[in-house]
């Protein structure tokens, strides 16, 4: 693993969907609130930041103890890789459990003691939702930070928001020209910092919401 201060690691660049549409991960369309910008060069620049802390921390979750204190329905799958072909969205959702009546999890290690959860539960929504369009049967959503669990009801009109909101996520990454950044105390140490300032700021967009 490249230390945290090295130059951004090269990937390879996003691959179609047999719609023809390009494939756009989860996790992405969650990083576009924090930072569209960062998000628009993580797509379009071939260039990737190594694992954070935080993603470290989470790799080591035991989403099967999760589970069982959930008291989750069976059969249970964890992390299984899904896509959603005509959008090309793809995603692991940290666990799915249960067959008519599937309850979809996602798990952040940390509290949030400001209990400031919203991109998180976008982001489990975002996962109940390609549940939902791909083995069907989503019944609820679940967030669990650290110790607290929330949970919602998922219903129709989430699938809309969502679409609605994939639909500009690949209008704004596919764009030739990198949106605004959302300025922050946390650019002075975003990977992407040595080369942000070096793409020319385009008006117009804003993150998008979910």
């Amino acid at each position: 693993m490249e230390p945290r201060g090295g130059a951004p690691v090269r990937r390879s660049a996003p691959c179609s969907s047999a719609s023809g549409r390009p494939r756009i991960s989860i996790t992405l369309l969650k990083e576009l609130e924090y930072c569209p910008r960062q998000a628009w060069m993580k797509y379009n620049t071939n260039y990737t930041e190594p694992p954070t802390p935080s993603m470290m921390l989470a790799a080591r979750v035991d989403y099967r103890a999760v589970a069982s204190r959930l008291n989750l329905p069976e059969p249970i799958c964890y992390e299984r890789e899904l896509c959603n072909e005509e959008y090309g969205v793809c995603g692991r959702p940290d666990i799915v459990a249960g067959e008519r009546r599937r309850v979809v999890v996602e798990v952040k290690a940390l509290d949030r003691p400001d209990g400031r959860i919203e991109h998180f539960k976008r982001q489990a929504r975002y996962y109940a939702w390609l549940v939902q369009t791909t083995l069907g049967g989503v019944w609820k959503y679940a967030l669990v930070v650290g110790e607290a669990v929330y949970s919602w009801d998922y219903t129709y009109w989430d699938t809309l928001d969502v679409e609605y909101s994939i639909e500009r996520a690949i209008r704004l990454l596919t764009s030739s020209t990198p949106p605004e950044p959302l300025e922050s105390g946390k650019c002075s140490y975003c990977y992407f910092s040595k080369i942000c300032n070096r793409i020319p700021i385009r008006s117009g967009y804003s993150i998008i919401t979910a």
